[in-house]
């Protein structure tokens, strides 16, 4: 995977930098990602596809600093970056229970989550509605 940016502004206007960055998920293992090279902007939208397996996660969960890098430079870190993984995790429960957690039951609340990730059209299918086993 080529993890390049096309234009890398001033020391000062980077938020964040690698520099011959390498990444490996378990320890003692041969780096997973290696000599990677890449700023990111400040205010600027930067986007890191690539194929299945190509190391796109582990790139991200070493910039917030869930990976350790084996070798190079990565920083700085504001200590607000996140990444959120795409495993889901979810309660064999129904869709109010999975959406509030230990939360008592808000309507306005589940709605607006029902409305953010466009679920009403999947829910209006299921055959108790969000009121199925997920």
């Amino acid at each position: 995977m080529n993890y390049e940016q096309a234009q890398i502004g001033a020391p000062d206007d980077n938020i964040l930098t690698v520099e011959d960055g390498s990444f490996s998920i378990k320890d003692r293992e041969e780096p997973s990602l290696h000599g990677i090279n890449v700023s990111f902007r400040r205010s600027s939208f930067t986007m890191i596809v690539g194929p299945v397996g190509s190391g796109k996660s582990i790139l991200l969960k070493s910039l917030v600093g869930e990976i350790p890098s084996c070798k190079g430079f990565v920083g700085p870190k504001s200590g607000s970056d996140a990444y959120c993984d795409r495993t889901p995790w979810l309660v064999n429960d129904t869709m109010p229970k999975n959406i509030l957690g230990v939360s008592s039951f808000d309507q306005q609340w589940h709605e607006t989550v029902l409305q953010a990730c466009a679920l009403q059209e999947d829910i209006s299918e299921l055959l108790n509605g969000d009121e199925s086993l997920v």
